[in-house]
């Protein structure tokens, strides 16, 4: 009997934390699952750990390749998929125990598409904090609120059912399943060259197919942050990264026409991203070039594609909390006092 819930695992250098990730699926109170878990080049004991628990559990298949970065080892994960929704988890979280009965009992109810539930953040000595993704549970097969979901994996002000502590982490797939008919029947796959903000890309594509969506108000994956990651990178690469984003929301917006519906959205992401780029690229205390030299560099970004573009738009962007204040200095061409603020908040900044 083919698995329910098909949970595909990238696994690169996880031996820290491998093995909580899959105690927490081998313990689910659920139990129509599979994993496939490939390890993407590991040159730690990930491979060992994943034989281990494979030999212990036939639900659990495991890849070996070579490195390619996540997304391709996901892509790999779903060509060997058999269940009827697919579920990505990363290796260095871990699921609450009754996270797949909650997926399951909505796939019941509903047979939706697209299935989203809520989320915990996990800093290393702080407490967790919750986040839901929306202010209530709805199940809808809406063209409007389906297109107002995909403003929302653009930039979260765009909800249409907005929550207090939604945070900026809905496009993540994590917190969703997914109906592997849609991904194969419209060959929806994880863009190889994008190492940032990959899921939403998919996110895109998965929302443009689905007929119909449910939200449970239930949270089911702690999701650990370490800054190690490339979202969290004060490196100046970041910049690159974001503009392969910005090609791949171009070709998507243009080839389903949708610029009417998603141009704002698309700009506000922009935007929110050259703040991000302010305080964790130009004016971060790593970054040890003289200020003059990055306050020209980052006002020399504002004035290149698509940030200019964005800036000069006659569409409503909604932004949300201190976007709303960083945009109105852009408004008002302060690049300077911007900079310096980043600057003088940056020394003190982690």
């Amino acid at each position: 009997m083919n698995p329910i819930i098909s949970i595909i695992i990238p696994v690169y250098n996880a031996e820290k934390y491998l093995r909580q990730c899959l105690d927490s699926i081998c313990g689910q109170s659920f139990s129509k699952w599979e994993v496939i878990a490939v390890n993407d080049g590991s040159r730690d004991t990930s491979g060992n750990i994943l034989e281990e628990y494979a030999t212990k559990d036939k639900r659990i298949r495991v890849i070996h390749k070579i490195n390619e970065g996540p997304s391709e080892a996901r892509n790999c994960g779903i060509k060997e998929a058999k269940g009827d929704y697919l579920f990505f988890v990363d290796s260095d979280d871990w699921l609450d125990l009754k996270a797949l009965e909650v997926y399951n009992t909505a796939i019941e109810n509903t047979h939706a598409d697209l299935i989203i539930t809520d989320y915990w953040t996990w800093y290393i000595n702080r407490a967790e904090t919750i986040h839901h993704n929306f202010s209530r549970e709805f199940v809808t097969e809406e063209e409007k609120d389906i297109i107002a979901l995909q403003q929302m994996t653009l930039y979260k002000g765009y909800s249409p059912y907005p929550s207090k502590s939604c945070g900026y982490l809905f496009p993540a797939l994590w917190t969703k399943v997914i109906k592997r008919s849609i991904i194969e029947e419209f060959k929806i796959e994880f863009l190889k060259n994008i190492k940032l903000y990959e899921d939403a890309i998919l996110l895109l594509n998965i929302l443009e197919h689905s007929k119909k969506i449910c939200y449970k108000h239930i949270p089911t994956y702690h999701y650990r942050i370490l800054n190690n990651s490339l979202c969290h990178s004060n490196d100046e690469s970041h910049i690159t990264e974001c503009e392969k984003v910005y090609k791949a929301m171009e070709d998507y917006i243009d080839r389903y026409e949708k610029v009417d519906m998603l141009k704002a959205a698309y700009f506000t992401r922009i935007l929110f991203w050259s703040k991000k780029m302010a305080m964790r690229v130009f004016f971060h205390k790593n970054n040890k070039k003289p200020f003059i030299e990055r306050y020209i560099k980052y006002k020399t970004l504002l004035s290149h594609s698509p940030y200019k573009e964005a800036l000069e738009t006659s569409l409503k962007l909604n932004f949300m909390g201190g976007e709303k204040l960083y945009h109105l200095l852009l408004k008002f061409k302060l690049i300077f006092f911007i900079a310096i603020l980043y600057e003088i908040k940056g020394k003190f900044r982690n």
